[in-house]
């Protein structure tokens, strides 16, 4: 069982060592010392290791590029687990609307590669907003996720 503590150790950890820095409000960014097609293939690899199913990739550049336009590479994995998402989906329909989870694998201007995700606190605010109650449960789920998140992250860009 995952406690608490510990992960917001973990989180706390990265934070700290520099490894995930804030890219805007509800989001953790790490940066990749991988190219960015091998990024985005170790954070597919990663998600399944930890048990996620990896439903789609969304390729921006791809659809910049279909209508003329240019952009560096950014691509959305699509990831979850349907053995948990179902039972949420059944009981608050509109939640699909912001799941599953989305793991961002992008390239800036200069080349620098990051992977990008929403934290806990974003995660609560979507669930709030489709119904879901913020009990000390659903906390800790969101917590849970984060750091599974970031293990994620960390993992494809170690």
């Amino acid at each position: 069982m995952i406690s608490i503590k510990g992960v917001i150790a973990f989180v706390g950890s990265i934070l700290i060592y520099g490894q995930a820095c804030l890219a805007a409000e509800g989001v953790a960014s790490m940066r990749s010392v991988h190219s960015y097609t091998a990024t985005v293939e170790r954070v597919e690899t990663a998600a399944r290791e930890k048990g996620f199913q990896v439903f789609g990739r969304l390729d921006h550049a791809a659809a910049a590029a279909s209508v003329g336009q240019t952009m560096p590479p950014s691509t959305v994995l699509v990831i979850g687990n349907p053995r948990i998402g179902t039972e949420r989906f059944i009981r608050y329909p509109t939640l699909a609307i912001d799941l599953p989870l989305k793991i961002l694998v992008w390239q800036d201007a200069t080349g620098t590669v990051s992977v990008t995700y929403n934290t806990a606190s974003h995660m609560l605010s979507v669930a709030q907003r489709h119904g879901l109650q913020s009990s000390d449960q659903a906390k800790e789920q969101a917590v849970r996720t984060e750091a599974l998140m970031a293990t994620i992250a960390e993992t494809a860009t170690r």
